[in-house]
């Protein structure tokens, strides 16, 4: 599903660009050729991977039930809001610290009023409200987008493809920012120690 969503939009994106017309007016029909929905099951049927399933009967639902369900309601709501897609599937490094952090974010769209993030979800829907671990992850993605993209992030979201509905969207602080910055570099020293005693301690017992 990712790889098919990023494909559809470059290919949205590219025939954007080619009009040259003012970045943020409504698509019009016949001034921009919007990709059909039968373009879109192409580039997914494309994408598919058989790998990864645990049986034949759990492959046929995903590629025949979820997969096209979970297209049809990303088009519907392609339609009634084509996006200014700028960003897909985009790679970041950050600084932690002494360390870096690498990532990839799904998507970020262009608006009138700044950038906004979001992160994509196939599986099986959960709440809107925003867990820490779901929030975490926007607030990375917000520090990697301004960081290493240089955007100004005005929103943050997932977007639960099955059924069909957008978390709470969100924006991080500066201080947020900072406090994620500063728990995830103590988090990854303390990994850093243990793996290091765990190494003293195996090499001091295999010593003759």
């Amino acid at each position: 599903i990712h790889k098919a969503l990023e494909e559809f939009l470059k290919l949205w994106k590219g025939r954007l660009h080619a009009t040259q017309g003012d970045l943020f007016a409504p698509a019009k029909a016949g001034k921009i050729a919007v990709p059909t929905f039968e373009e879109l099951k192409t580039i997914y049927e494309r994408a598919w991977i058989d790998d990864w399933y645990d049986d034949p009967k759990q492959k046929e639902e995903y590629r025949m039930r979820r997969g096209p369900s979970q297209l049809r309601n990303f088009y519907d709501n392609f339609l009634s809001a084509p996006p200014r897609p700028k960003y897909l599937e985009e790679f970041f490094k950050i600084a932690m610290g002494s360390y870096k952090f690498v990532g990839k974010i799904d998507r970020i769209d262009e608006t009138e009023q700044g950038s906004v993030i979001i992160d994509y979800k196939t599986g099986e829907a959960t709440p809107k409200k925003l867990e820490k671990v779901d929030r975490d992850q926007l607030i990375i993605y917000q520090i990697a987008a301004q960081e290493f993209l240089n955007e100004k992030i005005v929103n943050a979201t997932y977007w639960h493809l099955q059924p069909n509905h957008f978390s709470d969207s969100f924006t991080a602080t500066p201080t947020q920012m900072e406090k994620l910055k500063k728990e995830y570099t103590e988090t990854i020293d303390t990994i850093v120690r243990t793996v290091a005693n765990d190494s003293f301690v195996e090499a001091d017992t295999a010593a003759p």
